[in-house]
């Protein structure tokens, strides 16, 4: 049975609200600590402490990976090769 906790953290569509350094890092093919430099000089993507842990709300991660796209904003994001 699940938690009201990790009710919260899903989205209806079973997709997690938010991701933790560690999931971001692998998810853009970044370290953690390049992370936690883009944070100390408050830059994209947003992200939320709740405690001591940062998690960074999917839809900041979708419109962060969107915008380093569209405008090349000089992060190099990890693509999957077919």
């Amino acid at each position: 049975m699940a938690t009201s906790e990790n009710k919260a953290s899903i989205r209806d569509d079973g997709s997690p609200r938010y991701l933790d350094e560690k999931q971001l890092a692998q998810r853009l093919g970044l370290s953690v600590k390049f992370l936690r430099r883009r944070r100390d000089l408050r830059q994209a993507p947003q992200y939320a402490k709740f405690g001591n842990r940062v998690r960074y709300p999917i839809e900041s991660v979708e419109a962060f990976e969107a915008a380093a796209l569209e405008l090349g904003c000089g992060v190099r994001l990890a693509t999957t090769r077919p």
